[in-house]
């Protein structure tokens, strides 16, 4: 049966079949021996194709965003912690990391629940079994965290006093560094780097402080619906700004009671924008197209109104192409967020955010923030909202529209590169595909790189639910990140809510840069440097023995 282990009685069964002389005889054999048989007796006559098996249950993964949004998280934090910037890991690292790996495997799975998991979607045992499928990613984040702290704190404890910052990835990496006020210890203002003279002004900000009462509704945003906890108090969160960190390298600082001069604000890239603010365009020198075009940072939704639409969606699935796209247009009902209000601009000496509100009848609420790089071009979108407790049929999608014409993309799934709607197997999926982090446009006016934090799902052109697609659509620039995705009949999660957040970066280069491996790049704009306080009195042994032993 569907996922069942080897069934041990079957090997008795076949033995008293055969001792009984019954007729035809059985054997029984290992698949390498049937494959083997096969190749031998007819192997010149089956065909070989060679592609990329693209699931059609891959969507099943969307109805868990959280967990998957943990899963990928995890894998960073691994990453950053086998990095070779802290030396070589020991064999007691190497085998937690193992642990951590092989959870990790078992989540990318594709069950997500038992057969009654969306017909009985609060039943103990469905919960039950959502819980031993989260807890492989979950867990894994976890360990993969202590992990990391453990081999930072190690690789820097026999160094000299000072405040250091690591970049865990290959290649160098610029943007801010940010980390709780509290983690100072004292009345400081800025980083001094002992080697070049060099000073970086720190910068304070609004933000969440536990166990500590608000001092008024001006402390509470809209999000803090417990009123417990203040998650807008001053002074809570410091960030500095960190350039070109070269790869695989850990920088000294020490911090300093000095207030340093905060950097002018700087001019960022030509921006045009909507009739309420929100940018539907930004070029920076040397562009001859923008990074992005409009209906980036769009939000939208289809659902399935019918009645036991989950039914439905499983009958349009079956049709015949004509049948289905008529079917379809007038079954699924799309529905985009609209502007609540006009987008706030915030600019400082480095990057320019635009964040607003947006209106949808699935959310309680929905904000969405573009950050631009004031110097390279670069943008990193964030989607935050929170939906709705409801378990009918429905599928969300953020959108990021690239100025790439008829260019098809690039893409990989387990490291293995290739080309959506090219590289597939016959019958395999074209609706929506699994990708490891990244999407590249190669142009000859320059390479458009699209990563994604949380969402490994995605679309081309418009949504495409069940469009049963078998070749490219006429924007394949327009990326949709499937970001939920309850549809299924079946053993996957029947409804996920409340607050949920989704980032994307975007990045340019043109064509006289030297070719970059698109991973290598994703990698390191995904990847966070690593800060350890190193203090003047040296750690209690017991510390790093007991707690911090890599």
């Amino acid at each position: 049966m569907d996922n069942d282990p080897p069934f041990p009685p079957l090997a008795r069964f076949v033995a008293t079949w055969n001792r009984l002389g019954l007729k035809p005889e059985i054997h029984l054999s290992t698949a390498a021996d049937a494959m083997d048989r096969l190749r031998r007796d007819v192997g010149d006559e089956i065909p070989e194709y060679q592609g990329e098996w693209t699931d059609w249950w891959a969507n099943g993964m969307a109805s868990g965003p959280r967990e998957v949004s943990a899963s990928r998280k995890a894998k960073r934090l691994a990453d950053a912690a086998l990095s070779p910037v802290w030396g070589h890991p020991s064999k007691r690292t190497l085998e937690a990391a193992d642990e951590i790996y092989r959870d990790l495997c078992l989540f990318d799975e594709h069950t997500w629940g038992s057969v009654d998991s969306v017909g009985r979607s609060h039943s103990l045992e469905t919960w039950g079994q959502y819980n031993e499928k989260s807890r492989t990613a979950y867990r894994p984040m976890a360990l993969a965290k202590l992990i990391l702290a453990q081999r930072a704190r190690s690789a820097i404890d026999r160094r000299e006093q000072g405040f250091y910052v690591a970049n865990p990835a290959k290649l160098p990496w610029s943007g801010w560094v940010t980390m709780p006020a509290s983690a100072l210890r004292g009345d400081f203002h800025s980083l001094e780097d002992p080697t070049h003279g060099i000073k970086i002004p720190l910068a304070f900000e609004h933000g969440y402080s536990s166990f500590g009462r608000p001092a008024g509704p001006e402390e509470l945003t809209f999000e803090n619906t417990s009123q417990t906890f203040p998650d807008h108090a001053p002074n809570q969160v410091v960030r500095f700004w960190i350039k070109d960190l070269k790869g695989e390298t850990i920088r000294r600082f020490m911090l300093s009671e000095e207030t340093v001069q905060t950097p002018k604000t700087a001019d960022g890239p030509t921006v045009t924008v909507d009739a309420h603010n929100w940018p539907t365009s930004a070029r920076w020198p040397g562009m001859a197209q923008s990074l992005f075009q409009a209906g980036t940072g769009d939000l939208l939704s289809v659902a399935i109104d019918e009645f036991s639409g989950r039914w439905v969606y499983s009958e349009i699935f079956g049709m015949a192409n004509q049948q289905q796209r008529d079917t379809r247009r007038d079954v699924l009902k799309q529905v985009v967020a609209t502007a609540k209000e006009v987008t706030r601009v915030e600019q400082n000496a480095h990057t320019t955010v635009y964040t607003q509100a947006l209106e949808h009848p699935r959310f309680k609420w929905a904000v969405r923030r573009l950050e631009l790089w004031n110097h390279e071009p670069r943008a990193r979108l964030t989607v935050r909202f929170h939906r709705k407790e409801y378990e009918l049929p429905e599928v969300l999608f953020v959108v990021c529209d690239m100025p790439c014409g008829d260019t098809l993309p690039e893409t990989s799934n387990g490291g293995v590169p290739f080309v959506p709607y090219e590289d597939q197997l016959i019958g395999s999926c074209r609706d929506h595909f699994t990708i490891d982090d990244w999407i590249r446009y190669s142009t000859p006016q320059g390479r458009w790189l699209w990563v994604s934090r949380d969402a490994p799902l995605v679309t081309f052109g418009a949504h495409q639910v069940l469009a049963r697609r078998s070749g490219p659509p006429e924007q394949p620039g327009r990326i949709l990140a499937m970001v939920f995705n309850n549809t299924w009949i079946t053993n996957f999660v029947a409804d996920s809510h409340g607050v949920l957040e989704f980032q994307f970066d975007i990045a340019w280069q043109s064509p006289s840069q030297t070719h970059v491996d698109p991973a290598t790049l994703a990698n390191t704009m995904l990847s966070e440097p690593q800060v350890v306080i190193n203090p003047k009195l040296p750690s209690d042994p017991i510390f790093l023995e007991r707690l911090h032993r890599p």
